[in-house]
């Protein structure tokens, strides 16, 4: 990494320690370790790979595979504005990005880094449902997962609040309202809060 002015750190969690080992001596405080390694804190970096190297810390989840992602990065104490730019520049290349203190991360990654796993959930559910219903298993997962891609894609292209759109959609005596009278049940909103504090939980544990 010695000509290096942002380094990319993507290992496993307990290979951090020899990792930094091996390039801690060529690092220098003209220098940015990014770092995406799963519950390493920004301490935890500073005291692996020293006192020199700037630090990022980032929070991606898996949709940036698909150019989709969400990235949250947290930058260290001192790391100059313009390495900050430049790693969430290259991060939006590939999906959204934002700014946050690093208080935050075991709420992101509760939510948008174990959310594509929820989000698969939901559909299996879904196309489950509709093999139920008499569709073919390929149809129905077809189904669900394009609806729920274009209505994600609807949602943030239009900027529409989320309780006027499903209003909107909910016509009074109509199929999505007798769906919704089933769905709008306080349990479910129960599950999904408890399912972020237990992976959130899980997360501060990690760190």
């Amino acid at each position: 990494p010695k000509k290096a002015d942002l380094i990319f750190l993507a290992v496993r969690p307990q290979d951090t320690d020899a990792v930094a080992e091996e390039v801690r001596p060529f690092l220098t405080e003209a220098q940015t370790l990014v770092s995406i390694v799963a519950g390493k804190t920004l301490a935890k970096l500073r005291a692996a790979f020293g006192p020199r190297v700037h630090l990022v810390r980032v929070m991606p989840n898996l949709a940036l595979r698909a150019k989709a992602g969400m990235c949250a990065i947290c930058p260290g104490a001192h790391t100059p504005t313009e390495a900050v730019a430049r790693v969430k520049r290259i991060l939006d290349a590939a999906g959204e990005t934002v700014v946050l203190e690093e208080k935050a991360f075991d709420a992101v990654t509760a939510l948008s880094g174990s959310g594509p796993a929820y989000f698969a959930y939901m559909e299996e559910a879904m196309a489950e449902g509709g093999v139920q219903l008499g569709l073919p298993p390929p149809v129905a997962r077809l189904l669900a997962e394009q609806t729920m891609y274009g209505t994600a894609k609807f949602l943030r292209e239009s900027g529409v609040e989320l309780k006027a759109f499903i209003a909107g959609v909910c016509t009074k005596g109509g199929t999505t309202a007798a769906g919704m009278e089933r769905l709008q049940n306080p349990e479910f909103k129960r599950i999904v809060a408890e399912t972020l504090a237990a992976a959130a939980k899980r997360s501060e544990e990690l760190a």
